[in-house]
């Protein structure tokens, strides 16, 4: 039970601070160029999505993820990592 605990806390931990780095990673990126570069992600095809559930040609439910992966939500990892192992 205390392994799938810590699994959890650690998840949630890598997540929370990926979200924060890449916000901050956002922000900075008109004043450092080399928070500028993006790295997209996608699952599922999300231009030409082939899991369209419904479309209605108004309403439109379709299922897909993009991740936008940039400097500071790598960051944000490493930062993750080093507050649970730190913690622990």
């Amino acid at each position: 039970m205390k392994s799938n605990k810590n699994l959890l806390l650690l998840l949630i931990t890598i997540l929370s601070t990926m979200i924060a780095g890449g916000f901050i990673g956002d922000l900075l990126k008109d004043y450092l160029s080399i928070f500028q570069f993006n790295y997209p992600i996608k699952f599922f095809n999300v231009e030409e999505n082939l899991w369209n559930i419904m479309d209605l040609n108004v309403f439109k439910l379709s299922f897909g993820m993009v991740i936008n992966i940039n400097l500071g939500s790598i960051l944000g990892v490493f930062l993750g990592l080093f507050i649970f192992y730190k913690n622990r």
